[in-house]
């Protein structure tokens, strides 16, 4: 039986976490939004605020009001406000609970928050409704049980992400990291 041992493991640096925006087709404020969330770092430290004007403006349909409160929640989780962050993905899954990014984010956020038992759980419902992102949502899982010392499963969440996105540098930086031997 194949046993993987972890070469260097260390919580001290947290590597690259990964999420995913939601486009919004069109323009007008849920597509500033969508380029703030998608510009980062936000220099000016406008980009909350556009996706707020957005949120509120009353203009938006469901769906880019849903991309609007996940954006705006990746935009918070950057800057380590956890709590409007999940505050903003429980209003988008009120909205459209059966959207997988929105599972994806959260998780991506409870890992940058150190809750990587909630985050797995939030990463596995991802998986379960199919997110269209599943490469970022392994890649995350790993990251999550790599946190909670669960190594072999963190390797093949990293090697599932890796067959999603071949030759994808972040996976491939986390597999690195281990030694698979016999025994």
């Amino acid at each position: 039986m194949k046993r993987i041992v972890l070469a260097c493991f260390s919580l001290i640096c947290l590597p690259f976490l990964a999420h995913a925006q939601i486009m919004v087709i069109g323009s007008g404020l849920g597509k500033d939004c969508f380029k703030a969330a998608k510009t980062y770092p936000d220099i000016r430290g406008n980009a909350e605020r556009i996706c707020s004007d957005a949120i509120k403006s009353g203009t938006l349909t469901e769906r880019d009001l849903t991309a609007s409160y996940v954006n705006r929640g990746i935009i918070r989780m950057r800057v380590s406000k956890f709590d409007g962050a999940y505050a903003d993905y429980a209003a988008a899954r009120k909205l459209s609970p059966k959207n997988g990014i929105i599972y994806l984010n959260e998780g991506a956020a409870l890992i940058r928050d150190r809750r990587p038992y909630d985050a797995i759980a939030a990463l596995k419902k991802s998986l379960g409704l199919k997110t269209k992102d599943a490469h970022i949502a392994y890649y995350n899982l790993g990251l999550a049980y790599d946190m909670t010392e669960q190594l072999n499963e963190a390797y093949f969440a990293f090697q599932e992400a890796l067959k999603l996105k071949p030759d994808w540098p972040l996976a491939l930086e986390q597999l690195d990291r281990y030694i698979v031997s016999e025994g």
